[in-house]
């Protein structure tokens, strides 16, 4: 049995390319019908592979797939609103706080920040107001 507590996961199994980009976020909030959240993705993906764009809903997890970010101004903070093509997913992320980090060696280089912050908008129906968490960035060279 599986128990969700307040706290998030990040675990999974891949071989990244030489050359590696994605925009990633996540949330999840308890509400009396039950869980509401979501996890995208913009990625190059391995062909014939599963995506990892999901939708939580009471009683339901769907795939998303064709996620868009868009950040609305050149500020680090400034919101970002995430949508799929099926219109399942439409929240805007508005970020609180920014982690940085940048490397530029030989072989090797990373461009990577994560957000931390609320989602507000709708998830296949469902309205969430103010749900805490992330939003990150990676360009790397590995």
């Amino acid at each position: 049995m599986k128990v969700l507590t307040s706290k998030g996961q990040d675990e999974h199994r891949t071989f990244l390319p030489y050359r590696t980009t994605w925009l990633w976020g996540t949330f999840a909030t308890i509400t009396p019908d039950g869980i509401i959240g979501a996890n995208f993705a913009k990625r190059p993906i391995v062909p014939n592979t599963e995506e990892e764009s999901c939708l939580w809903t009471p009683g339901d997890c769907e795939s998303l797939t064709d996620i868009t970010f868009e950040q609305t101004s050149d500020d680090p903070l400034a919101p970002w609103r995430v949508t799929s093509a099926d219109g399942q997913l439409d929240v805007t992320f508005t970020p609180e706080d920014r982690k940085d980090v940048k490397h530029q060696l030989v072989l090797a280089s990373i461009d990577y920040w994560q957000m931390v912050g609320t989602y507000t908008g709708t998830v296949a129906g469902h309205k969430v107001i103010g749900v805490r968490g992330v939003c990150e960035s990676m360009r790397a060279r590995l």
